[in-house]
């Protein structure tokens, strides 16, 4: 990874409460401390310095904890798409409220494995894995709490033995959509932890959109455009 990685965000929308972005694929949110990797947080630290004591810290998984320079959610480090970050803490605040609740919609785009017939809905519960801590997983192997967990998902297209879906996670759980759609014997092409075969360069998950209340109670929508190689498939 290089410095050029920051010139991939996008900013998607900005003004004096938040700041919408579209983060690259291979830019992880938050440094583990361990290696000198760039991350959204060296980004935002540079760019909106100001923003360091937004929101409560975030614990890592190595439990230090780190500035949440105002982001109000996590997505991949290999996963692309739109992400919010609150400008202050009363929006910080008002926002993560409807993430507690489940009251923010999100749309992601998977191109997946194998042929997916028909939309569906997956209800399992997602917990760490016994066999590797790193994993999440949904089968018989979860290790110590099962969390409520839910995808919807449709079909767009099916072409080359692969299925472009559309996914909407109804709960936010770490890794949800990966493992859903694993489980179901459709793994996301690309995903190096979940589906070691696959030779492709990048994860193909996209969070293509996200849409909540903004303070004047308007449901508001903030879209990314679907990576090209997701279309050519």
């Amino acid at each position: 990874m290089t410095v050029n990685i920051f010139e991939k965000i996008k900013i998607v929308f900005e003004d004096e409460d938040m700041l919408v972005i579209d983060k690259p694929a291979g830019l992880v949110v938050h440094s583990d401390e361990r290696t000198e990797e760039l991350s959204l947080s060296d980004w935002l630290e540079v760019k909106y310095p100001d923003l360091k004591d937004i929101g409560r810290p975030h614990t890592l998984d190595n439990e230090r904890y780190a500035p949440r320079y105002g982001m109000l959610h996590r997505i991949d480090r290999d996963t692309s798409g739109v992400l919010i970050i609150a400008k202050n803490i009363e929006t910080f605040d008002y926002i993560h409220a409807q993430f507690l609740e489940n009251k923010i919609e999100k749309e992601y785009i998977a191109l997946v494995e194998g042929v997916v017939k028909e939309d569906g809905v997956i209800n399992i519960p997602i917990g760490r894995s016994k066999v590797d801590p790193r994993k999440w997983t949904s089968g018989a192997d979860i290790r110590n709490t099962k969390r409520e967990a839910v995808t919807e998902y449709k079909v767009i297209e099916i072409k080359n033995n692969k299925t472009l879906l559309q996914v909407f996670p109804k709960t936010g759980r770490t890794h949800q959509i990966r493992v859903h759609l694993l489980f179901l014997g459709y793994p996301i092409i690309g995903d190096k932890r979940y589906n070691e075969k696959s030779v492709a360069t990048r994860m193909f998950l996209h969070a293509k959109s996200i849409s909540f209340l903004n303070k004047n109670g308007e449901m508001v929508k903030y879209e990314t455009e679907i990576p090209k190689e997701f279309l050519d498939f």
